[in-house]
C-alpha cells in the first residue's frame, strides 16, 4: 500500500484548481466536465493543474501558482510544528512541494556546484526532515487512539493519511496475532 503514496500525491496535486489569467481568448473549452470561459484577456481563471500545461503551451494562459515551498515557509512550519502537540494544518502538497524544491536545489547544484548552494540545499533538506519526523511521531500517536478528532484530520495530508491507515492495520494484525488464544481463529 504504501508504494502509491508518491502516485496519490500526484493525482490530488494534478485535480488542484490554480489560478491562471488568460493571456489569449479563445472560445470556451470543455475539460473533465468544467467549462472554461477563456473571454477576456487578464481575466482570471480557475483551472486543474493537469491541464495547465497543454493551454499554457498554446499561449492561452499564464499560471499563477508556485510549485515550491521557500525555506522560510518551511521554518515558519517547522516552528509550528515542534511547539504543537497535535498534527498542524499545512499544504496539502506538502511533501510533493517540498521535494520538488530540493530536486530543483540539487538540480542547481549540479549545474554550479558553489559552497553557498550546497550549504542551501542542506539546510532546506534538515528542516524538510524535521518536518518529516514530527509529523511522523504524531501520527504513530494518533494510530494507537481509538478514534481521531475530526479537526486533526482535516490537519492531514494524503500522504499521512495513508500511513495512519496502514500503521493501524498492522497494529490491529499484531493484536490479534499476539492475543489469539488456542484454536481459535
Amino acid at each position: 500500500m504504501l508504494e502509491f503514496i508518491n502516485e496519490a500525491s500526484k493525482i490530488i496535486s494534478d485535480t488542484e484548481l490554480i489560478k491562471a489569467t488568460v493571456k489569449r481568448t479563445s472560445t470556451p473549452m470543455e475539460l473533465g466536465g468544467m467549462k472554461i470561459n477563456l473571454d477576456a484577456e487578464g481575466m482570471e481563471i480557475l483551472i486543474p493543474k493537469w491541464a495547465s500545461d497543454k493551454m499554457m503551451k498554446d499561449g492561452l494562459i499564464e499560471v499563477k501558482y508556485v510549485e515550491e515551498l521557500g525555506i522560510k515557509e518551511l521554518r515558519k512550519t517547522l516552528w509550528k510544528e515542534s511547539r504543537e502537540t497535535n498534527l498542524t494544518k499545512i499544504d496539502p502538497q506538502f511533501y510533493m512541494k517540498a521535494r520538488a524544491t530540493i530536486k530543483r536545489l540539487m538540480d542547481d547544484i549540479k549545474r554550479d556546484p558553489t559552497p553557498e548552494k550546497i550549504q542551501e540545499e542542506r539546510k532546506y533538506r534538515d528542516a524538510f526532515m524535521d518536518i518529516v519526523n514530527c509529523r511522523m511521531q504524531k501520527v504513530l500517536q494518533l494510530a494507537i487512539t481509538e478514534s481521531i478528532p475530526q479537526t486533526i484530520s482535516e490537519n492531514m495530508t494524503i500522504e499521512e493519511r495513508i500511513l495512519l491507515k496502514e500503521i493501524k492495520r498492522m497494529l490491529t494484525t499484531w493484536k490479534d496475532q499476539v492475543t489469539r488464544i488456542g484454536d481459535e481463529t
